[in-house]
């Protein structure tokens, strides 16, 4: 029972001061994410609010999950809000037992999933309530229709039922991102990479398999250059390198230590741009981690670090929140990772 095995691992804290560790695992769409958030939730609850300090942190560590759940949970086969990354959150308590700090560290993001998934399911959610929950003149700045289909986030028929939970999210995220402490220009910067990323996935105009392998002994690159300029645009690039990129590759000449450019094949062209999206996507998660471990920094007392407080030093209790286990019909080289890392982390979890 959660709320059972978040309560001893409090009491074994506060009596014996000995961290505690809790792994919470099993098949995709088993409840772990839920089950995460409730322990994290008692535990907040449980340690009390004796300070305005001990309230804001309090704050951010549940206003936290709603962000990584909509920039690394995807709607599955299995399951409607599916963690595609794995994740550990560390609440940090003084010797009185009250939550004193926090701190998450993230793993293994799918990032796959940013530009291709299978039928019937979605990539991250951020996409989606992006363009439900904008404002027309705000879809209108970032050059989105609400009701087109692009390419990096349709795959078939949109799948119904979505739409109102999307913009509900929307604005959940919002205001999780506020609380955690960024200002109305930093959020319009993601929505901006993230519109720029749903831009660059209309870059490649043919998306059939076959006909990559007919052009690749032409060398012809199908590219739609108003989506390139309008994802340059919002990424802050220069239109014209980036097209010049993706249509051609830098070859190293042998012995002379200089460069020169060949076209890409048309498959070529495909990988260097899905890479792109992959690693700009990857980097906006990492930058988010990143930034709402910073404002439990600010939180601080200035010179203490996470695990002292003067003289005192601050146990901590662990929830590890791993992938869900899935086999599938087809299995990907990431779900081949995801499936060892769990069995890995729950070895390393029983031995220790």
């Amino acid at each position: 029972h959660p709320y059972a095995i978040a309560d001893a691992s409090y009491r074994a804290l506060t009596r014996e001061t000995k961290n505690q560790a809790l792994l919470i695992s099993g098949e995709s769409g088993a409840g772990k994410t839920e089950t995460a958030k409730i322990v994290m939730q008692y535990l907040s609850y449980a340690s009390g609010t004796s300070s305005d300090f001990a309230a804001q942190i309090q704050a951010r560590v549940l206003r936290a999950q709603p962000i990584l759940e909509s920039f690394g949970n995807a709607v599955t086969m299995r399951n409607s809000n599916s963690s595609r990354f794995g994740k550990y959150n560390r609440l940090f308590f003084d010797r009185a037992g009250t939550v004193a700090d926090a701190g998450i560290t993230t793993y293994l993001l799918e990032s796959s999933r940013v530009v291709v998934h299978g039928d019937r399911e979605r990539t991250y959610h951020c996409f989606y309530e992006m363009l439900t929950g904008l404002s027309d003149e705000k879809l209108q700045e970032l050059q989105l229709e609400r009701g087109r289909r692009y390419k990096l986030m349709f795959n078939g028929q949109p799948l119904p039922g979505f739409e109102e939970r999307d913009t509900k999210n929307f604005q959940r995220l919002c205001n999780a991102l506020h609380t955690v402490g960024l200002e109305d220009d930093s959020i319009a910067a993601m929505m901006r990479v993230l519109a720029g990323l749903i831009h660059l996935g209309d870059v490649a105009k043919d998306d059939d398999l076959s006909a990559q392998q007919q052009d690749d002994d032409a060398n012809t690159v199908q590219l739609d250059e108003d989506s390139a300029e309008r994802a340059a645009t919002l990424l802050g690039m220069d239109s014209d390198s980036l097209i010049a990129t993706l249509r051609r590759k830098r070859v190293a000449v042998p012995g002379r230590g200089s460069f020169h450019e060949v076209p890409r094949t048309s498959l070529q062209f495909r990988q260097a741009l899905q890479s792109l999206i992959k690693a700009l996507y990857k980097r906006l998660f990492e930058q988010t981690v990143q930034r709402i471990n910073k404002s439990f920094e600010e939180l601080r007392p200035k010179g203490k670090s996470t695990h002292e407080y003067g003289e005192e030093v601050w146990n901590h209790i662990g929830i590890l929140d791993i992938y869900g286990l899935e086999k599938l019909a087809s299995n990907s080289f990431e779900q081949l990772c995801i499936n060892l890392a769990n069995e890995r982390l729950k070895q390393f979890f029983v031995e220790n």
